[in-house]
């Protein structure tokens, strides 16, 4: 039996009075604006300080809009001519989402709320500029081939134990040929020696003949796509693309690097230009088109402090089908206000269905330029470290380079869910969330860092193919209502007060395997003490039981929405409040979770 306390669930303000209303202000805290999933709701410009973030960057002659047809249509209308739009193009094929490229002198900060405010679109988005996140000032490049013998880095995680592993299953110890590994970067040299064997093929697509066999939108994609130069040939002209291939599927071949998977198919798709930028309108198409043509893991090793609600839309519809992992930044900077160091909040490592990725050296400390998670457990999350520090792998001319970065980290772990997903195929029984769970999981390597949010470890890639991970059920998300459907003495203001029947529903999240008999309590002892229990609250339902909570799930207590608002529970937790509470009285509520694992009997801790 497992048992996890909440010391504070939360500080209620108990009032006898009336309380004032607020206006609202944007804020530079971008977790303050995100849902239960640690999804935006809409444009982060809107709310947030995003645009005054001097990281910040947006291509000023390009606007994002969505429409509610899904038509491939790039008609002009002459009322988007009337609002200053040149030219407009779907992003992908039968995509909601268009880019509208502005006429000349038009500024897209300038006209965003005008397009907003026509009607004509359901909603309007800048087209966010990001980076590679690698370390540009240690760089080393080689024409000579590199020892090929297992790197330190790859022995410093296991990889060797888990090639070993699956060649003793009977499987490809460098992964399953079938297993496809999406590389969104700036393209990939598919014609390196230590690459081009393990570069994807379309083979529904014939090559050159200038027709769009497979209909997926693209002509004569063969090994790929260019939407930087919107053509068929995703070579790599940065070097940074390659390099983040190597790391994933370099080949066994006796010459220079072996990938992690060195077995598993590299599909090249380029997303940044020559210089290491990406528009947030090209990543969304590529993080589309990877899944549309059968990805099983995306890396995305690059990022930016801002997000457009294309490029989340268009991950959570891959996270159906492919693992996601992305480069949580080299900033040293935290992703959430917590510790007295900068707060940088990187896309779309922060999203809590892509896989974000830290960096540590050869010893396990984290690296001094990685970005890092503040807070365990919450809507914002990194979550887990591996190797970024001299990685040596390919590039560009058949040549080798050692770099360092998250960028670097993070097809570490890419080519570890290359390895997981050939052991277990099915998506259907074992899907992404339960990939990220072997990945994040099972491993008990702790980086040795001065700022550790006690969750986050190194990852391990034998571990992630041989252990069942336990259950890691905390608290979600909580409510609390007053409504007067309650009790005749409720108000429904929204605030307790005195003399109140107050309902307090909670969600909770389970980040390990399986877990079965979910019960949480709650107490209003304070700091746990028996003997301090508060006089001023009573509680009357004290437990409330879940149902089993799987992998990566959340469950709540059954909420009751009108129109897209919560307004209570099913299963609530329910407390009294006394008609002689002081005014402004804060009161602390302790909620305990116990759980067993769903997985194995024998887990009796």
């Amino acid at each position: 039996m497992n048992k996890k306390i909440v010391t504070l669930l939360c500080s209620l303000f108990l009032l006898s009075g009336c309380s004032g209303l607020f206006e609202s202000e944007k804020t530079d805290d971008i977790s303050s604006v995100t849902d239960e999933e640690g999804k935006i709701s809409e444009p982060l410009d809107i709310n947030t300080d995003v645009l005054n973030n001097p990281d910040t960057k947006y291509d000023p002659s390009v606007l994002l809009v969505k429409t509610s047809a899904t038509s491939d249509s790039d008609d002009l209308t002459d009322d988007m001519k009337n609002l200053g739009i040149k030219s407009i193009k779907s992003i992908a094929p039968r995509s909601e989402w268009k880019k509208a490229a502005l006429k000349e002198g038009i500024d897209a900060l300038s006209v965003i709320k005008k397009f907003r405010n026509s009607g004509l679109f359901d909603m309007v988005d800048f087209d966010y500029i990001y980076d590679t996140e690698e370390v540009k000032e240690e760089t080393t490049v080689t024409t000579s081939t590199i020892p090929t013998e297992i790197a330190d880095y790859q022995k410093q995680v296991n990889v060797d134990k888990a090639w070993k592993y699956l060649e003793d299953n009977g499987k490809d110890a460098g992964g399953d040929s079938s297993v496809i590994v999406a590389v969104i970067d700036t393209g990939v040299d598919y014609n390196h020696i230590d690459l081009k064997q393990n570069i994807w093929i379309n083979k529904l697509e014939i090559p050159g003949n200038g027709i769009d066999d497979d209909d997926n939108g693209y002509v004569d994609d063969v090994n790929g796509w260019n939407f930087v130069g919107n053509n068929n040939d995703p070579m790599d002209d940065n070097g940074h693309g390659t390099h983040v291939a190597g790391i994933i599927g370099a080949a066994n071949n006796d010459i220079g690097v072996t990938g992690v998977a060195y077995n598993c198919k590299i599909m090249p798709i380029k997303a940044g230009n020559s210089s290491g930028y990406f528009n947030n309108s090209d990543i969304a198409s590529a993080i589309t088109y990877a899944y549309m043509n059968g990805a099983d893991v995306i890396n995305m090793s690059f990022g930016g402090t801002s997000v457009t609600m294309a490029v989340q839309e268009a991950l959570e519809k891959a996270y159906s089908t492919s693992f996601l992992v992305a480069a949580a930044g080299n900033d040293a900077c935290q992703n959430e206000p917590y510790y007295s160091v900068p707060v940088e909040t990187v896309y779309p490592a922060s999203f809590s269905f892509v896989d974000g990725v830290m960096s540590v050296n050869g010893s396990n400390y984290g690296s001094v330029f990685t970005n890092f998670d503040s807070i365990k457990e919450n809507k914002i999350e990194y979550e887990c470290f591996a190797p970024g520090e001299y990685i040596s792998s390919t590039f560009p001319g058949n040549r080798y380079a050692s770099l360092s970065g998250t960028s670097m980290a993070a097809p570490v772990v890419s080519g570890i869910a290359a390895l997981l997903r050939s052991a277990v195929p099915e998506k259907k029984d074992f899907p992404s969330k339960f990939l990220m769970s072997q990945i994040i999981n099972t491993s008990e390597t702790q980086p040795i860092c001065k700022y550790w949010n006690r969750k986050a470890m190194v990852v391990d890639a034998y571990k992630a193919l041989t252990e069942a991970p336990k259950p890691d059920v905390s608290l979600y998300d909580w409510y609390t209502f007053d409504n007067k459907s309650i009790s005749s003495k409720n108000n429904g203001d929204d605030n307790i007060d005195a003399g109140e029947t107050v309902h307090i529903g909670v969600e909770l999240m389970n980040r390990g395997g399986m877990a079965k008999d979910v019960t949480a309590t709650i107490d209003v002892k304070r700091n746990g003490l028996d003997d301090a229990v508060d006089t001023y609250v009573t509680i009357t339902t004290p437990t409330v039981k879940f149902s089993d909570i799987g992998t990566y799930s959340v469950r709540d207590a059954g909420k009751k929405m009108e129109s897209d608002t919560v307004v209570d529970v099913e299963n609530p937790f329910v407390f009294d409040v006394a008609e002689n509470v002081p005014n402004n009285y804060q009161c602390d509520i302790n909620i305990h979770v116990t759980w067993k694992n769903g997985l194995t009997s024998e887990d009796t801790t």
